[in-house]
């Protein structure tokens, strides 16, 4: 004999006749195209739990009431928003479903008489709103309803996912700029009427966004201090963001601070004191670089560190991705990172004794944290760890390298402020290793005054007046001065490598400025220092820069030899870079012989091999040695191309007229007859 639905026992005639509880909508809803189509595609597909996840005012309660109310056409057993805010319990949650089902709870199973009152609404849609704080209650409500329901649909809004079978989870993004200056403009409007932006303004108003990084909690709040401030003053306040973006109204998202206060006090000790502590990196962060920098020993309960990261990312306060170009054996790698509105409000808890009810937070504790975080960075300037990057296999730690440059200027400054000359030292060549390469060279030069204004010790004083010298973005003198200072300190302290590599180095700036017989002597002198002391693959560069003496004075024959000898040595060591470069040496030289196709082919494979390991000063220089043959082979408008090539190259690196690759350009242009 079958039920009579619950749903029509004792209920209010009012609520029987209603087809939904949903809130109103106060203002315009912007942009999120993409996304309610994802939402309409999923549960027109077949799915009927659909979670919508995402951090603290990333806009999912207003996602899930704005495709409800375009589609409540579609559901004929109604729409009903049930807020799960206050809900800490089964009860919680049975009280905060049936009253927006007009359901009487009676003495039965409560989760029973509610599956009962949804089966008895067909097809309907129940939006349970602010699920993340029941998460653990999931399967036996919501698993329980949607075994007895089965037309029924449920959109979950979430910083958790429910990890329910037949779950589909549709992550909530920030919005785009665009999107976000909309979201603000229209706020804005309805603080000040007639609100509008352009030129200067508007190029303040998407600053404020891409400031807050598209969350549009912060956009509204944002938008709401336009009644009393300009875009401009805006964005030169939001270093005070949570004193900023602070609401009038009350309610749980009144603040962005208290936005996230829902959040932080649902996570367990150990999850607060790793979420604190995340707030040092800067840029994101890999799983090695956590397990290196997180320390959990103030709680012994706590999980492995992998763990415990997973956690946070399960619960959206941190967010993965997978950079661009990475490559892997298995999987590429993910890093892990936080909006920076989280960043900060984890920054003010790691820094609060009161914060976490256990040891392991506060000032003193953040220094700590600080201290392991440039520890584990310092690791990329050793010798070994740069040397590597030019070897064989080297092009992904160059490109992970390069994902680290603002953890690294960030662990060079704490350094210099606490005064470890060792990890601003290392930190600051590791930095300088990816702006050397890739550019803007004037980062690396002033990054390396700011450190070489702090540091005491002389030996870390030699390293970085030394990288100084090799990045001197053609001021000459400067960097002649920094070599010599280098040079007289590796002396002082017998260090023969780097005292040829300075060597070197000077010789390079000689033969940049036409002094010949300067730049042979000391070619010479660091040739003999390496081969001394064994470094082969700084004998190599040194037997690469006597070759293009030799080719500097029209010496070619005598330059072949030693382009050869430096090319066997980079490949004995497997150093991809320095192979690279020395075939270019060899086939600028083939030009000037006229051995075209030797050039060509030369060429290719060096440059082929720079790319590989994203040498962009070392491409620079090779592209204008190609430009130049295909003019002289009659290839104009290849020519051109690929000046247009280095010349876009150069300007990302910030290489001016008087760098090598600048002088390079200046000729390639007088041939080719560009302005």
């Amino acid at each position: 004999m079958g039920r009579t639905p619950i749903s029509a026992v004792g209920a209010p005639l009012a609520v029987l006749r209603t087809r939904h509880t949903l809130p109103a909508e106060r203002d315009a809803f912007v942009g999120r195209e993409e996304d309610l189509g994802e939402l309409e595609r999923k549960l027109g597909g077949g799915s009927r739990l659909v979670t919508l996840l995402g951090v603290a005012g990333m806009g999912k309660t207003r996602l899930a009431g704005r495709y409800a109310w375009r589609s409540l056409e579609t559901w004929p057993g109604g729409v009903w928003f049930c807020d799960l805010s206050e809900a800490r319990s089964p009860d919680g949650i049975a009280s905060a479903v049936a009253e927006p089902l007009g359901v009487p709870l009676g003495r039965d199973d409560p989760m029973e008489q509610l599956g009962h009152a949804i089966a008895g609404r067909g097809r309907c849609l129940v939006i349970l709103d602010n699920f993340e704080q029941v998460v653990a209650q999931a399967e036996q409500t919501v698993g329980r309803w949607l075994t007895r329901a089965e037309e029924a649909r449920f959109v979950v809004t979430s910083r958790e996912r429910l990890n329910l079978r037949g779950e589909e989870v549709q992550v909530v993004e920030p919005l785009s700029v665009e999107s976000g200056v909309e979201l603000l403009v229209e706020r804005a409007r309805r603080q000040r009427p007639g609100f509008e932006v352009a030129g200067a303004e508007l190029e303040a108003v998407r600053e404020v966004v891409r400031l807050v990084e598209g969350m549009p909690l912060a956009i509204e709040l944002a938008a709401a201090r336009l009644r009393v401030m300009t875009p401009a003053q805006l964005v030169g306040r939001m270093r005070e963001r949570f004193r900023l973006l602070r609401g009038t109204g009350g309610g749980r998202h009144a603040t962005l601070e208290a936005a996230i206060d829902g959040s932080w006090e649902l996570l367990l000790p150990w999850e607060k004191g790793a979420l604190a502590q995340c707030a040092v990196f800067e840029g994101g962060f890999t799983l090695e670089a956590a397990e290196a920098v997180l320390d959990l020993g103030a709680w012994p309960e706590a999980p492995w560190v992998v763990d415990v990261v997973q956690s946070l990312v399960d619960k959206s306060l941190l967010r993965t991705w997978v950079p661009e170009g990475a490559v892997g054996t298995v999987l590429p790698e993910v890093r892990f990172g936080m909006y920076v509105s989280l960043q900060e409000y984890a920054r003010n808890k790691l820094e609060d004794e009161e914060a976490v009810p256990r040891r392991g937070i506060g000032a003193q504790a953040a220094r700590t944290v600080e201290e392991r975080h440039g520890g584990w960075f310092a690791c990329y300037g050793r010798d070994d760890a740069i040397d590597a990057l030019d070897r064989h296999g080297g092009v992904e730690r160059r490109r992970a390298l390069g994902r680290e440059l603002e953890n690294l200027v960030v662990a060079c400054r704490r350094a210099m402020a606490r005064g470890d000359d060792e990890t601003a030292a290392a930190t600051y060549l590791a930095a300088w290793k990816v702006l050397n390469l890739r550019g803007p060279c004037s980062a690396a030069v002033a990054l390396g005054q700011e450190v070489l204004g702090e540091l005491l010790r002389l030996e870390e004083r030699a390293l970085v007046l030394m990288a100084l010298g090799q990045v001197h973005a053609g001021r000459m003198e400067e960097a002649r001065v920094h070599l010599e200072a280098a040079l007289a300190i590796h002396r002082d302290v017998d260090n023969r490598c780097f005292e040829g590599t300075v060597l070197a180095n000077l010789g390079n700036l000689h033969l940049e400025q036409g002094r010949m017989e300067e730049a042979r002597a000391h070619f010479e002198a660091a040739l003999a220092i390496h081969r001394q002391v064994g470094n082969r693959r700084f004998e190599g560069d040194a037997l690469g820069s006597l070759g293009n003496l030799h080719l500097d004075q029209g010496q070619m024959k005598e330059a072949h030899p030693y382009f050869e000898a430096a090319l066997a040595i980079h490949r004995e060591v497997r150093n991809r870079r320095f192979e690279g470069m020395a075939l270019g040496n060899l086939g600028k030289l083939h030009l000037m012989e006229d051995r075209m196709e030797d050039a060509r082919d030369a060429l290719a494979r060096g440059e082929e091999l720079i790319r590989e390991v994203d040498d962009r000063f070392g491409l620079g220089k090779l592209l204008c040695v190609r430009a130049e043959l295909e003019h002289r082979g009659g290839d104009i408008a290849a020519a051109r191309a690929t000046l247009g090539e280095a010349e876009a190259l150069a300007a990302q690196l910030a290489a001016g007229p008087d760098s090598e690759v600048g002088h390079l350009l200046v000729k390639l242009r007088r041939a080719l007859g560009a302005p």
